[in-house]
């Protein structure tokens, strides 16, 4: 099992954007949940949070297979995936940081008195 967490700028403007986006996706809770299966992601955790550099995405997944999960997310041509794709390519401008454990425990520090703007959580299994 590989937890990953990955912390990416979210460009000017676009906050809303990410936020409509996320909104969709609990929309499409049973084709969010399909794709994570199929691609070894046991749970997807992302919340924005506003910092006075701008706001930031924050993405965790819970990955049974790294390997076997990029694998098949590079090559699906899912609709979901599809979406996801053009959206992040939208509304972000980098990875900033990304941690990876497989331990049971990675800790990844909130920005104090920096509340969570969005928080979607997708799991199964």
């Amino acid at each position: 099992m590989m937890l990953t967490v990955n912390v990416n700028r979210v460009k000017p403007g676009k906050e809303a954007a990410l936020h409509s986006w996320f909104e969709e996706m609990t929309g499409r809770r049973d084709e969010v949940v399909d794709t994570l299966r199929e691609q070894s992601v046991r749970h997807v955790q992302a919340f924005i949070v506003r910092t006075s550099d701008g706001p930031l995405l924050f993405l965790a997944s819970e990955v049974e297979d790294m390997v076997l999960a990029r694998k098949a997310f590079l090559a699906s041509t899912g609709a979901i995936d599809a979406d996801f794709k053009r959206v992040m390519s939208e509304v972000l401008e980098g990875t900033l940081m990304t941690c990876r454990s497989t331990n049971a425990l990675l800790m990844v520090p909130r920005p104090p008195n920096k509340p969570l703007q969005t928080n979607a959580t997708w799991r199964h299994g």
